[in-house]
């Protein structure tokens, strides 16, 4: 097996780098989580450039299987109905491969994996228990939503809640842009939509 990121889906980067540098130093201990893992690319750059003090871990939530996916998940159909991103999606020992990345880079003592749905895997935590949770997960309406909703006391007071595909569409309708709104108003958060240089949204705990 050779180190192999994928194609690269993680295009919040700046967007990134411009809230958690303003939020957190780089030599000061953080747990952080992200729901939805693949190759180990999001969780590599977490490391990197936010994760290097000797107690800082990042828990990798994610089934790494598309089979467990909810069958009328319209992303999965899209996904499979990709030429292009089928043959990514082909890859059997997925798990595997993210087990080999996070490895070969020498982060296995930085990372924790659950190896679950996210309800399921987040529910194992107590609350105010994570600095920071990126979420790019189910992006149906309805699974968003629960991601949403089963992260949010998870996270500490003065913590970041960060969401993926913010512009995911599923003919002309927006499912996770649906969901954050849903969540918001329910827990009467402001929604910050960041549009430049990637498609992510994020609330911050009060």
């Amino acid at each position: 097996m050779n180190f192999d990121l994928g194609e690269d889906w993680f295009i919040n980067k700046k967007l990134l780098s411009k809230i958690l540098n303003k939020k957190y130093k780089k030599d000061q201990p953080l747990i952080f989580a992200e729901v939805g893992s693949w190759k180990g690319r999001s969780a590599i750059w977490f490391i990197e450039n936010f994760l290097q003090h000797l107690d800082s871990v990042i828990y990798c939530i994610d089934t790494w299987n598309i089979n467990e996916w909810n069958d009328f998940n319209q992303e999965k159909v899209l996904l499979q109905s990709n030429s292009q991103r089928a043959k990514e999606l082909d890859v059997e020992n997925i798990y595997e491969q993210f087990l080999f990345n996070i490895n070969f880079k020498g982060y296995s003592n930085k990372c924790r994996v659950s190896k679950k749905r996210s309800i399921e895997a987040l529910s194992d935590f107590n609350n105010n228990f994570f600095d920071f949770i990126y979420i790019d997960g189910d992006h149906s309406e309805q699974g968003c939503y629960d991601d949403l909703k089963a992260a949010w006391p998870k996270i500490k007071t003065g913590g970041i809640l960060f969401g993926d595909d913010w512009t995911w569409q599923d003919k002309g309708v927006f499912p996770v842009r649906k969901a954050v709104k849903k969540f918001a108003e329910e827990n009467s958060l402001k929604t910050k939509p960041l549009l430049f240089h990637g498609n992510g949204y994020y609330f911050e705990k009060k």
